[in-house]
């Protein structure tokens, strides 16, 4: 049950926060393009500036993935119960002995 609502709630956030950033990268880009037409930035610190803005897009993406793989790890670990002493100190040995029987018959009834 906690997994489907981690699940769940993971989807919901992603649901939320990717059309901000959409809307976010929009706005970015029309304020760009008015410093621009002010003369205030060239087109190669246009384009310098969107290229810091999207590295910094692409390390805060892995840093969300990284938060929620660890969130994830954490709650995995914790729906799993813990193995009793005796299990964990128990150990198996032995060796697998096979047999292979082949019966031809003449006549079969």
């Amino acid at each position: 049950m906690k997994r489907v609502a981690s699940i769940l709630l993971i989807g919901l956030m992603a649901f939320f926060v990717l059309p901000s950033l959409a809307s976010y990268a929009g706005e970015v880009n029309l304020v760009i393009d008015k410093l621009i037409e002010k003369k205030i930035l060239t087109q190669e610190e246009a384009k310098q500036l969107l290229d810091q803005i999207k590295s910094e897009k692409e390390k805060e993406a892995t840093k969300s993935r990284q938060y929620t793989k660890q969130v994830a790890q954490e709650e995995v670990k914790a729906s799993v119960p813990e193995l009793p002493a005796w299990v964990k100190n128990t150990k198996l040995k032995g060796d697998i002995r096979l047999r292979y029987q082949s019966e031809d018959r003449d006549n079969i009834n």
